[in-house]
Parts: C-alpha cells; sequence; structure tokens
C-alpha cells in the first residue's frame, strides 16, 4: 500500500482518487458483465493457467511463468505461452512467434527472455487472448500458460496464479 512521505506525495495521491474511484467503478462493471452472466467466458478444451498480479510493476510473473512451462514441459507436455508483446507490433496481430532468436524491437522484451529461457515453448504474442487460446489449441498445444492475464476476462481459465512481490 502507499503511504505518502512527503507533502508532495500526499498531494499528488490525493488529487489521483478521484481518478482511482472511476477506475475501481469500470473494473466493477466490467467484472459484472461476467459475473452476471450477461457475457460469457470462452472455454477451450486445453487447459489454460492464468498467471498475473494485483499490484503495478513488475513482480515476476515472467519468471514464475517460465518454471510453471519448465514443469510441465520436463513431463512431456507441449507447451504455449501467450504474452502481449508490450511496446512491439507483434502486439496488435495474435501470433506464434517463430523458433529461433527473436527481435525485441520486433517481438517485445518479455518474448524474447522466455525464447531464450525456454527454446522449445510455443510462444503466442499479441493483446488478444482468445485468439492466442484458439491458436494454442488449433496447433497441438497441450496447455497455454498467459503471461499477465489474470485480468483477462473473456477467456476461462482452469487456474490462476497471483505473484506478490
Amino acid at each position: 500500500m502507499f503511504r505518502p512521505k512527503s507533502a508532495l506525495d500526499w498531494l499528488i495521491s490525493t488529487a489521483l482518487l478521484p481518478i482511482s474511484w472511476i477506475y475501481a467503478f469500470g473494473w466493477t462493471a466490467y467484472f459484472s458483465i461476467y459475473a452476471l452472466g450477461i457475457r460469457k467466458r470462452k472455454k477451450f478444451q486445453i487447459p489454460i493457467i492464468g498467471v498475473g498480479n494485483l499490484e503495478v510493476g513488475g513482480t515476476g510473473k515472467t519468471p514464475i511463468v517460465i518454471e510453471i512451462a519448465r514443469l510441465i514441459i520436463d513431463q512431456g507436455q507441449k507447451v504455449a505461452i501467450s504474452v502481449n508483446g508490450y511496446g512491439s507490433p507483434a502486439r496488435l496481430d495474435t501470433q506464434i512467434a517463430p523458433l529461433g532468436s527473436l527481435e525485441a524491437s520486433e517481438f517485445g522484451d518479455e518474448t524474447c527472455l522466455i525464447r531464450n529461457a525456454l527454446p522449445e515453448a510455443g510462444i503466442i504474442v499479441g493483446r488478444n487472448r482468445v485468439a492466442a487460446a484458439e491458436l494454442a489449441e488449433k496447433n497441438g498445444f497441450d496447455v497455454l500458460i498467459l503471461d499477465d492475464g489474470f485480468q483477462h476476462l473473456p477467456l476461462a481459465r482452469k487456474m490462476d496464479l497471483l505473484v506478490t512481490d
């Protein structure tokens, strides 16, 4: 929890408080649409694991995703990892990243980190997580792991893991 340490911190946090209320209202409305069944979550045959957090910033989600994927791969399963591809052009069109070395400018730094750690894993880059699940299932993956996918409500998951700092 943020605790202001100076008058400036207090002033900024006080000024931003109404914006946080608007955000909370928007998130509650979005969540309610799914909780009330107005919109249905898309289900797939393959198990989907979401890894996320409740905090802003890095809490180590990607290293956790890598370790979970490694455990599943070691059991003989074919794993796909879905990443947003933050800051890259690849995030606009959901796609399976090609095998081999990747450029961060094209696919994002998390994609490259995962590729270097797990060259045998499939990596699906793009904002559309439902499309990522469709690609994973269509291409014969046994499991899909969503890196930073906890807040993605349109996609039903078998399990969610929350990482905290």
